[in-house]
């Protein structure tokens, strides 16, 4: 198991959430999509914990690691 992030922050202001950032960042999907070959490919890692606050949020994001 790996645990990846694909962005950084929330642009909602829910008052039970702990992450305050306000601006939301994603990476380059190329470069996800990059890290879960090398993942799969080096380590043989079979599962992977996306960490994000926000996961679904870019569904470009979404379906490209979902499909991979």
């Amino acid at each position: 198991m790996a645990i990846l992030s694909t962005s950084g922050g929330c642009p909602y202001n829910c008052i039970f959430c702990f992450s305050s950032w306000k601006k939301v960042r994603f990476r380059n999907p190329s470069k996800v999509i990059e890290e879960l070959k090398l993942l799969k490919e080096e380590y043989g890692v079979n599962y992977v914990n996306f960490s994000d606050d926000n996961f679904t949020i870019n569904k470009k994001m979404f379906f490209n690691c979902a499909i991979f």
